[in-house]
């Protein structure tokens, strides 16, 4: 049995530092969709070493970073690259499914990287409880049944290319989205979650994610 990613806890460990901020409705959410804005942060603490990555994308260009911090008082390591995006688009239908792509280019030198990930699966509002600081349709829960990741490499006249393909049980790969704001042709959501573990040994392991995405109808 597959286990369930540390990268999609969210629905677990929802962070509370998530305000009510804004609700919707499902004739809102259904549309085909273009990512107009895309940012994610993740931050990773392992036996005091701290590795952070970010992207930040617009319609056509992406840069990522990755900086690793060292505990023992070793010099920062960052690399950064900038690329571009040739599609990326999520589709929300009104029968509870859901699918998205997304594909992005970097190129160096004679090198080019075509990375493409494809995910779909079902979507449903997350169920209002008493005492709780969200709204009606404020929380929306996608589960992802299936993934696909092509990653192509040329350089030259080489091309390796790397494809894997996942399914998930409902419920095994889930991401929880707050809506910030939301419009008949424009939607912003955020998923945050922390995730943290203390081993026998005494380490500990923690990880923070923070992505926010902005929506706008083709």
């Amino acid at each position: 049995m597959k286990r369930i990613s540390l990268y999609i806890l969210s629905s677990l460990f929802l962070a509370a530092g998530i305000s009510a901020c804004g609700k919707t409705t499902k004739g809102k959410m259904v549309n085909d969709w273009k990512v107009t804005s895309f940012n994610e942060e993740q931050e990773f603490i392992s036996n005091s070493d701290k590795n952070t990555n970010t992207i930040t994308m617009t319609e056509s260009t992406v840069t990522t970073k990755s900086v690793n911090i060292p505990s023992n008082g070793s010099p920062a390591i960052a690399y950064t690259q900038t690329g571009i995006v040739k599609l990326h688009e999520w589709s929300i239908k009104k029968d509870g499914t859901w699918s998205s792509v997304q594909e992005i280019e970097f190129n160096s030198g004679n090198t080019t990287n075509n990375k493409k990930i494809e995910q779909s699966g079902t979507w449903s509002f997350l169920r209002q409880t008493k005492g709780d600081e969200f709204e009606k349709n404020e929380r929306v829960h996608f589960n992802v049944l299936q993934s696909k990741t092509v990653d192509n490499t040329t350089s030259g006249q080489i091309v390796n290319t790397n494809s894997e393909e996942e399914t998930y049980l409902t419920g095994e790969k889930v991401m929880v989205y707050t809506v910030i704001t939301s419009k008949k042709d424009a939607l912003e959501m955020e998923l945050e979650n922390n995730y943290a573990l203390t081993q026998t040994s005494g380490s500990e392991n923690s990880q923070t994610l923070i992505r926010k995405l902005t929506l706008t109808g083709k």
